[in-house]
């Protein structure tokens, strides 16, 4: 039990820095290529929406203008017991997302379009760990308006 646990928190510390470096590298990055439809052909994804998405991913200026704060969501926390905690992060607190870059396959981005609201959701390890983001049309422009941070699944 206590050689999981170990186990556990070195995967998260592994994955923690991996997305801490991630915010410092910048390589060549795929465009989005998964897009999950549910139920009919008006939930995929808005052309105006990939549009904003690159440019939200590659310009911090638009990307701090685009966001809802305080943005509301969760983090998981806990030392042998992990729980979600509500979370409101706030404008001066933010770090800005980098674009998406699936590292060789070890990580996994998901589009969902529920009426109007876009889903993505990004997994790592054989969906081990998973962070989701929220958007939707605000005064006709998209906006972040939900964060949840990186989050082990057991």
């Amino acid at each position: 039990m206590q050689k999981n646990l170990i186990r556990a928190i070195l995967v998260l510390a592994a994955i923690s820095s991996v997305f801490l470096f991630y915010n410092k590298i910048k390589v060549n990055q795929p465009k989005i290529e998964i897009v999950e439809e549910v139920n009919e052909s008006k939930n995929r994804l808005p052309h105006d929406f990939l549009t904003f998405y690159d440019n939200f991913h590659e310009d911090s200026t638009f990307q701090m203008s685009r966001i809802v704060f305080p943005l509301i969501g969760v983090v998981q926390e806990g030392d042998s017991i992990l729980a979600l905690v509500e979370m409101q992060w706030l404008k001066a607190d933010w770090k800005i997302h980098k674009p998406f870059n699936n590292y060789n396959g070890t990580f996994e981005r998901i589009f969902i379009n529920t009426r109007g609201i876009i889903s993505e959701t990004i997994t790592g390890n054989e969906g081990m760990f998973s962070l989701e983001k929220r958007y939707s049309k605000l005064a006709g422009e998209w906006h972040l308006i939900y964060y949840q941070g990186i989050v082990m699944h057991r």
